[in-house]
C-alpha cells in the first residue's frame, strides 16, 4: 500500500459484509486515461451487491482549500469512466468515490467513509 489509510481501507473492505469483492488493480489495467493519454490507475475497485465503485484515498492536503490540478483530472475522467460502465447493459451502476485520508477510521464501515468523501465537479 502507499499509506496507512489505504491499508486501514483494505482492512475495513475485508470485514465490511457489505463487500462482495475488492482489488487494489495493477497499474495500466483500468482503462481510465485523464488529459488524453495519462493512464490512471485507482487505488480500490469494490463491488457490493447494488453497485460498483472505484475508490481513491489521497492525503487532505491535495483534496482541501483547494483540490489538487492532477487529482481533479484523473476525478473527472474516473466519473466520466462510471458514466459510461454504468450504461453497459447488465452492468451494476458504477461510482466514483474521492476520500480524504483523515476520513478512513478503522472502527467505521466503507459507507461510513463514503460519506465522508468528496464531491468533485
Amino acid at each position: 500500500f502507499d499509506s496507512t489509510p489505504e491499508k486501514d481501507f483494505a482492512a475495513i473492505l475485508e470485514r465490511d459484509r457489505a463487500v462482495l469483492k475488492w482489488i487494489r488493480p495493477p497499474d495500466g489495467n483500468v482503462p481510465i486515461y485523464y488529459k488524453g493519454h495519462h493512464n490512471y490507475t485507482p487505488d480500490f475497485i469494490v463491488e457490493t451487491a447494488a453497485n460498483k465503485y472505484i475508490v481513491e484515498i489521497k492525503a487532505r492536503g491535495e483534496l482541501v482549500p483547494n483540490l489538487n490540478a492532477e487529482v481533479r483530472d484523473k476525478a473527472l475522467a474516473a466519473i466520466r469512466w462510471c458514466a459510461t460502465a454504468s450504461d453497459i447493459k447488465g452492468s451494476k451502476p458504477w461510482e466514483y468515490k474521492l476520500i480524504p485520508d483523515n476520513a478512513v477510521d478503522p472502527a467505521r464501515d466503507m459507507m461510513f467513509i463514503f460519506g465522508h468523501g468528496l464531491r468533485v465537479s
